[in-house]
């Protein structure tokens, strides 16, 4: 593990710096600002302040997306932290009982998966490590879940961010991330980076890479489609997609700001709002396709 002796409340003395250590419960626990956290103030402070306080429950699909994570990244812990089971559990029966009962209490409702479960963790992962890029990729990994703390320059704000692996490749250094998704595709995948934040997670993982000492040059992402047949890709994001990503995050750091020096987390405005549909919709209708 290494870190840097400069402790901020909310990390139990952790320290800022690159932390190759912290289990992810506990990354997730800490009241900093992340792109995800990001994302909710980008629907109001309100929003993002009640997420930092309120973890949202394990759905099934986050529990698959750790699984899927947890096998591709860190496959040795996935064959000791998840239990696969070979048919159907009939816990209406006693037997049933007692061995889902016994499951839970060595492994944790999280960590059982059904056959079917465990047959996709397998496909995907069989299709990224496949793909003779992204294993060229994570075959050259430095660090695998790096969570890097920081304190942002320009706003004070202390931030987190949890990259799945820093590589060096062809004599660059990257930021990798692990996406499942419906279509790989460049066409669908070019909307979901917009979406989903990607390209605001983009800018400011390289940023707390920067702060935290990592000379880290380009975001990568490896996109596996969760249907067969599984697809993969990878895709490195252009560098105006960056700063597009950057100019946003920076205008929420500072609203984060204002917010923290005020102890006020507004959620939507008083005032009525007049609202419409939406400018394409608008063009739509004009052109008579709708």
């Amino acid at each position: 593990m290494t870190t840097i002796a400069t402790p901020i409340s909310d990390t139990d003395n952790l320290g800022l710096g690159l932390n190759t250590d912290l289990p992810a419960d506990q990354y997730h626990a800490l009241k900093l600002a992340s792109n995800s956290l990001l994302s909710k103030m980008l629907q109001s402070p309100a929003h993002a302040r009640y997420a930092m306080s309120n973890p949202s429950p394990t759905t099934p699909a986050l529990k698959m997306g750790s699984a899927i994570h947890t096998a591709v990244l860190e496959p040795g812990l996935y064959d000791t932290a998840y239990y696969q089971l070979q048919h159907k559990l009939d816990r209406r029966t006693k037997a049933g009982k007692q061995q889902w009962n016994d499951l839970l209490l060595t492994y944790g409702d999280d960590y059982i998966l059904t056959a079917e479960e465990g047959e996709l963790v397998a496909q995907v992962r069989h299709a990224v490590m496949t793909h003779p890029l992204a294993k060229a990729l994570l075959a050259n990994r430095e660090h695998t879940e790096a969570s890097m703390l920081w304190r942002d320059e320009a706003t004070g704000v202390c931030c987190r961010a949890r990259a799945d692996a820093v590589v060096e490749f062809n004599g660059k250094r990257f930021l990798v991330d692990l996406k499942t998704t419906q279509d790989a595709s460049p066409r669908s995948f070019e909307r979901s980076i917009f979406n989903f934040g990607y390209h605001r997670q983009a800018a400011h993982y390289l940023a707390g890479a920067e702060a935290v000492g990592i000379p880290a040059q380009g975001f990568a992402i490896i996109a596996v489609e969760k249907t067969a047949p599984y697809g993969c890709a990878v895709y490195m994001l252009e560098q105006p997609a960056v700063l597009a990503g950057d100019t946003q995050r920076m205008r929420l750091l500072e609203r984060w700001a204002e917010c923290e020096a005020t102890g006020e987390w507004p959620g939507y405005p008083a005032r009525a709002h007049e609202i419409g549909i939406p400018a394409w919709a608008e063009r739509l209708i004009e052109n008579g396709e709708l």
